[in-house]
């Protein structure tokens, strides 16, 4: 399960810098979430967990999060293939704070020990 939770993370980071939160969730990186939101708790990370979370909140409401990213990607996105002025202004918004949260290089520093920890870097 460290594993999974380390890469899951990381994951979370690429497609968030590639892409934002959207891209997170409508690629097939956000299908770990759950792993990302546990390794996240388990790093003493919550404000990026809360992040992630109020993203998921906005973007699927009260509705199931789809397994397969392409499924995901009709409940994100609208018919015309974009998300609503008012979920990218909140969805910009929750970028910064996540840019700004790991820019610092604090997860960084705590996913390199995670790994550390749990002897990921043993078959290396």
């Amino acid at each position: 399960m460290h594993d999974q939770c380390f890469f899951a993370i990381n994951a979370l980071i690429n497609d968030v810098y590639r892409g934002g939160l959207d891209a997170y969730f409508h690629n097939s990186a956000g299908g770990y979430i759950a792993e990302a939101l546990a390794g996240l708790e388990e790093i003493q990370q919550l404000d990026v967990r809360d992040i992630v979370l109020a993203a998921q909140q906005l973007l699927f409401g009260n509705e199931a999060m789809a397994d397969h990213h392409a499924q995901r990607r009709l409940q994100i996105y609208r018919t015309d293939g974009y998300l609503s002025d008012e979920v990218e202004t909140a969805l910009d918004a929750l970028d910064g704070r996540f840019y700004a949260l790991v820019d610092g290089g604090q997860l960084e520093e705590l996913l390199k020990a995670y790994a550390e920890r749990h002897r990921l870097y043993a078959a290396f």
